[in-house]
């Protein structure tokens, strides 16, 4: 009995020292770090500290704040994190051949759908994919889709119109709930091809896929993603899936059956189907690519780094439904966040909402009458600024990542830092963007930060809302032209406004970036609302 305890022990002393054989990692080279705990890490243990998300990254970024490039553990793995905007751009620009991909999440071979999405893809594959959908995303196809954008807007102004006038449901609004349903249109036309009115009609069968897909069992998806973070080669092996069988089919049926029809009827539409039409084609060229950023289109907008790569000739069924649904998952959620808070920065800031009246107004007035074009929209400068604010203060991604693929060894006020194959790091994103360093106040809604006088003084590399290098967010373009529209037609006719369930202050959720008990408001009609 007594050897049974005894061999029991070592075995279980044997397995702790293999799980904490890296705890020493960043000692042996040098980098401070924060001591792990046991499994969890550091990432892991901010669950148990029952803190959000965003004050996570917070208490990881300043744990050391006076180092270029600190370490952590996210569960068991050693990551790095680079704290100075400077060493941030060396490495995920200038460096990039060495930090290629990101940190894979899904095997393609466990999901060959969710781990085909532009975003999984590494290497050689990620590059041509790129270059493929690279011109989908230019200026040029962006005023393409903008009518269908400015369709989906007005949809949202004529509902609570409607709602206002028989003042049923326009003083509490749940801004979530809002905003999803706009961003479910816009993808639904803009990626599928499917004109649906969820205001209107709150039951359609796509926006319930669409939050079934977002809302799935919060428990069941944690840990699914436990095991994709900590063993990604066991998910792998048993083809663990974050997304059900009966999702996936129903997004692959209706991307090739659309396609199949249109080919049928030779029906053609400027949208993201259309597009991967002539990917698969081999037609869609790169006509638009190399011309420089538009300044119109928003400070926030990435710059699109050309490559010399030569995109695939032919793509598998799911390689191509992949990026349609990475057009849906980037456009549903993220962009709803963030309409969700900039509708509640804009009631607690009434000065700053005024302000944008006044801009929207008298863009209105020199409209005379006519639709809203791409241009005219793009012009206000105001509305970017204030849309640039709230992208600084809730990112999207409150982290990016890189994996380096290339050993390489870095100087870091003099001290040799060595990456080696696999080894990661993280871009604190949230903890850049609150640094009182980079962006005094940091708590403060400021939109003047970015004026003509200001934006000079903002720090390349600290403002990273959409990512940074070769992998940034290739939708950027995309996404501000579907909030600035949005907000533009919303606040013709209506002001933000604190109702009874409003929280005041708001605080991050802990499994999610939106507050636990949501974002509710008064969307108040205007009495002054100018006529177009």
């Amino acid at each position: 009995m007594m050897l049974l305890i005894a061999i029991a022990a070592v075995a279980l002393f044997l397995f702790y020292k293999y799980l904490a054989r890296n705890h020493d990692f960043f000692k042996k080279i040098g980098v401070k770090s924060m001591k792990p705990f046991f499994l969890l890490g550091n990432t892991g243990s901010i669950l148990l500290k029952r803190i959000s998300m965003g004050n996570g990254i917070l208490w990881l970024y300043n744990a050391f704040p006076n180092e270029k490039i600190t370490g952590f553990f996210d569960f068991l793995t050693p990551v790095f994190m680079i704290r100075d905007p400077e060493l941030i751009k060396r490495l995920a620009i200038k460096e990039f051949d060495h930090f290629q991909d990101h940190k894979s999440l899904i095997d393609s071979d466990a999901d060959p759908i969710l781990g085909n999405i532009l975003t999984a893809l590494k290497g050689q594959k990620w590059k041509s994919m790129r270059s493929t959908l690279s011109p989908a995303f230019t200026g040029k196809k962006m005023r393409l889709m903008f009518e269908l954008i400015d369709e989906c807007s007005g949809q949202v102004v004529n509902y609570f119109l409607k709602q206002n006038a028989s003042d049923e449901g326009t003083k509490s609004v749940d801004m979530k709930d809002l905003f999803s349903r706009f961003t479910n249109d816009v993808v639904a036309t803009c990626a599928f091809g499917i004109k649906v009115d969820s205001q209107e009609n709150k039951d359609n069968e796509f926006f319930k896929m669409a939050r079934e897909v977002m809302n799935g069992p919060k428990l069941k998806s944690f840990f699914k993603l436990f095991l994709f973070r900590t063993f990604p080669k066991l998910s792998a092996k048993f083809k663990v899936r974050l997304m059900s069988e009966r999702l996936t089919t129903f997004f692959n049926s209706l991307i090739l059956d659309t396609m199949a029809e249109r080919e049928r009827k030779q029906i053609f539409r400027p949208d993201m189907i259309n597009i991967i039409m002539q990917v698969r084609k081999g037609s869609l060229n790169k006509e638009g690519l190399e011309e420089k950023n538009d300044s119109n289109e928003g400070f926030a907008t990435v710059t699109e780094f050309s490559s010399k790569t030569d995109s695939k000739n032919e793509w598998s069924d799911d390689e191509l439904v992949a990026q349609c649904l990475l057009f849906f998952l980037a456009g549903f959620e993220t962009s709803s966040n963030l309409l969700s808070f900039l509708g509640n920065e804009l009631a607690l800031n009434p000065e700053i909402q005024e302000k944008l009246c006044r801009e929207i107004d008298e863009t209105v007035e020199c409209m005379k009458n006519e639709k809203l074009t791409y241009e005219l929209l793009n012009s206000l400068k105001y509305l970017d600024q204030v849309i640039s604010e709230c992208l600084r203060k809730w990112p999207p991604a409150m982290i990016t990542d890189r994996i380096c693929n290339k050993e390489i060894t870095v100087i870091v006020d003099g001290q040799a830092i060595t990456m080696k194959e696999r080894q990661q790091f993280w871009i604190p994103i949230y903890g850049l963007h609150m640094d009182p360093k980079y962006f005094p106040d940091p708590e403060r809604f400021n939109p003047e930060r970015y004026n003509e006088e200001n934006v000079a003084n903002i720090v390349p590399g600290s403002y990273v809302p959409f990512g940074i290098g070769p992998r940034n967010c290739i939708g950027s373009r995309f996404a501000l032209l579907q909030i600035k529209a949005v907000v533009f037609h919303l606040m013709k006719s209506f002001t933000f406004e604190i109702c009874e369930k409003t929280t005041v202050p708001l605080a991050m959720g802990r499994f999610t970036v939106l507050p636990d008990k949501g974002i509710h408001l008064e969307l108040r009609k205007r009495n002054n609302a100018p006529s177009s």
